[in-house]
């Protein structure tokens, strides 16, 4: 029994038959999930442009790239609410050709925050085994480095995508971005391979170069904030790799052998560890805020804009305390 864009005539069945449980069901918690994850990304990008000026570590080459792989980890989120629709309303499939025209920037989307595992890899590498050189790297040819890279990468994205909607145009998908992924793989194991779990190895590797180098080569010590930035990056970095490894695990080792006689049951096996890779793909602002000195001042400046607002909306009154210096008349400041 194949997995995503099954042609099981009992799967098939479902077509038009009304809301299904087992179909909304994983629809609403991925989208559910999204709802969380899009403001939490798009809080990363608002707060690196915000304050990139004001805090060296939000200005920094390391911030700018997370900042795009959160980006990218918003059009990938937005996937789950055509699978909504086309669950809640009872269609439950909808040929391949109309799919693609939602989930185009999702695909890109997905595979570019796939990508970006490289990039911020090998912008860490660069960093500790050429500190000079990084350091005088101009950011604005450096980042546009890495967006030609990734636009170069897209445009194999987009010709598989054409290649598809041509072969397949009416092919039943349900909306969900693991069909439409499943389209693409389907009957190329050239394309299969960008979504096997060893294609993680050079980001894997990067990292335990980057650790060899910490630990035997001394490295002249680097700004307190830029060091925490990088920690948060690797954490961001692993828990991708990690939560992108328990899904393949789980689906070949643990699914696959299971023999189910019920396709849309399977379908719901095969699907659920897809929430792992969505739980990592929102964690990249609450790792900044716990691990990075100025992300944290940034989002609770932010938090405070905002709890001002709340309570002049709400007509709240605001108490303001005077703090003067002793021995003298002179007001430092007013806080509110």
């Amino acid at each position: 029994m194949s997995c995503g864009p099954s042609l099981d005539s009992t799967y098939l069945s479902n077509k038009n038959a009304g809301v299904k449980l087992d179909l909304i069901i994983p629809a609403l918690e991925f989208s559910f999930i999204s709802l969380l994850g899009i403001p939490l990304n798009l809080s990363v990008c608002y707060i690196t442009f915000l304050y990139r000026k004001q805090y060296s570590a939000l200005g920094s080459k390391t911030a700018i790239l997370i900042c795009i792989n959160s980006l990218f980890d918003i059009f990938s989120q937005t996937s789950h609410f055509l699978f909504l629709y086309v669950t809640g309303t009872g269609i439950n499939f909808i040929p391949f050709k109309n799919a693609i025209i939602f989930h185009t920037h999702v695909v890109i989307g997905f595979c570019s925050a796939f990508f970006m595992m490289y990039s911020l890899s090998f912008d860490r590498l660069l960093a500790v085994a050429f500190p000079i050189y990084y350091s005088n790297l101009k950011h604005r040819t450096y980042i546009f480095v890495h967006l030609l890279i990734i636009l170069i990468y897209n445009c194999f994205i987009i010709y598989r995508i054409i290649q598809v909607v041509i072969q397949f145009p009416e092919w039943p998908v349900n909306g969900s971005v693991g069909d439409t992924l499943g389209m693409l793989t389907m009957f190329s194991s050239i394309w299969t391979y960008f979504f096997l779990s060893y294609i993680f190895a050079p980001a894997v590797i990067s990292y335990i170069i980057i650790g060899i180098i910490i630990k035997f080569i001394k490295i002249s010590s680097i700004n307190d904030k830029k060091n925490k930035l990088w920690r948060s990056l690797f954490i961001i970095v692993f828990l991708n790799i990690g939560c992108y490894l328990l899904n393949f695990s789980i689906i070949i080792f643990v699914l696959t052998p299971i023999k189910c006689t019920d396709p849309i049951h399977f379908y719901n096996l095969i699907i659920f560890p897809g929430l792992f890779i969505n739980l990592s793909g929102m964690a990249t602002a609450p790792i900044l805020f716990i691990n990075s000195t100025d992300y944290n001042k940034a989002y609770k400046k932010e938090f405070n804009k905002i709890k001002y607002s709340v309570k002049k909306c709400l007509g709240m009154k605001q108490n303001n305390i005077i703090i003067v210096k002793p021995c003298s008349n002179t007001v430092i400041k007013w806080i509110n």
